[in-house]
């Protein structure tokens, strides 16, 4: 349990909502930058700890990873547009 006051807490807060491309495997997740396509970062599947979709609304999903370099975990929120898929 962190002993942060819940005022610190969210001000460590980032929000930051930008379109991007998804790109997942069985390797990781990389973040694809639509206008550019090239990747803004990744996240290999061995740091992602818990994943989960919103059971009413499948157009929201999150993932949480761990960063191993400040010991720090980050909660990645996504809404999708469209439920469909391109391969």
């Amino acid at each position: 349990m962190s002993s942060s006051s819940p005022n610190k807490s969210t001000s460590l807060v980032q929000t930051v909502k930008r379109p991007v491309c998804l790109a997942i495997s069985h390797i990781g997740v990389q973040f694809i930058d639509i206008d550019s396509q090239g990747m803004i970062c990744e996240h290999n599947i061995k740091n992602i700890d818990c994943a989960c979709q919103d059971a009413e609304d499948l157009s929201h999903f999150a993932y949480i990873t761990k960063d191993f370099d400040n010991n720090m975990y980050y909660c990645h929120v996504f809404f999708v547009d469209s439920m469909v898929s391109l391969f």
